[in-house]
């Protein structure tokens, strides 16, 4: 056990003194990876359910189609579809065939107003 902790230490010292540009890259990319999979869970955040967008866009749906409502209550299953669909969307400046612009703008706005994401 006692070998095993020099060879750890022995490692460590070395690759602190004489780093490699291939470790170094490794090591950062699995620190972001890391940091990215940690924020998920540790964000402290006050977040408001995705259903509420359904309860906030339902005054609204009633004038729209049915395949309209159906891809709004899609949206509103998941956080992450809902976080797909602002960035694709709303900050991309894209168009959505799938709705039409007026709507786009109403879901757009209830998401920032009440922090969907």
């Amino acid at each position: 056990m006692k070998k095993i902790i020099i060879l750890i230490v022995a490692a460590a010292v070395y690759l602190h003194f004489y780093p490699s540009p291939q470790l170094n890259a490794w090591w950062e990319s699995q620190k972001a990876w890391m940091d990215g999979h940690v924020n998920e869970f540790a964000d402290t955040r006050a977040r408001v359910s995705p259903s509420k967008l359904l309860t906030v866009m339902s005054p609204h749906l009633k004038k729209y189609s049915k395949s309209e409502r159906s891809y709004v209550e899609e949206l509103a299953t998941s956080r992450e579809n809902i976080r797909d669909y602002y960035n694709e969307f709303c900050s991309g400046g894209n168009y959505n065939r799938r709705l039409n612009r007026e709507l786009q703008q109403q879901l757009c706005s209830t998401i920032d107003q009440h922090r969907l994401l």
